[in-house]
């Protein structure tokens, strides 16, 4: 148990985690929003299905207050270590013009602990913005 922990950590800090296999039965999905909102992400009532909740989050920061961040939180409520993949699509402001975006993520959960997967800045926030995150327990 010791090694798959230290192998977890040292593989996290590299960034060298592998692709996640897509499952169907563990996606969460957001509606279009812009105010914080806890979903609840586990959709498979399988024993071995990965239990988590994501949580997303507009905020204003910056020197004079201009600038919005978007960020999701996943968060473990499962013994084991979880990897999650976190494809994210929104909108920005380019030159005036609403143009599209899309990031995906990999992060690695540790048990009843939260991530902070991303933090996008100057997406627009009244587009919205959507997100799937798929977790595997490992």
């Amino acid at each position: 148990m010791r090694t798959l922990v230290v192998m977890a950590l040292i593989s996290s800090l590299v960034h060298a985690l592998p692709a996640i296999a897509d499952d169907d039965a563990s996606i969460a999905k957001t509606p279009q929003t812009t105010h914080s909102a806890t979903v609840v992400a586990t959709t498979d009532t399988t024993p071995d299905a990965a239990r988590f909740t994501t949580d997303q989050q507009w905020e204003v920061a910056g020197y004079n207050m201009e600038e919005i961040i978007y960020t999701i939180s996943i968060t473990s409520h499962d013994t084991r270590i979880l990897r999650c993949r976190t494809h994210m699509e929104g909108h920005y402001l380019d030159n005036g013009t609403l143009a599209a975006i899309s990031d995906e993520q990999t992060s690695t959960v540790f048990p009843d602990q939260q991530v902070r997967v991303g933090n996008w800045t100057d997406l627009d926030e009244k587009s919205g913005a959507t997100f799937t995150v798929k977790c595997k327990a490992m």
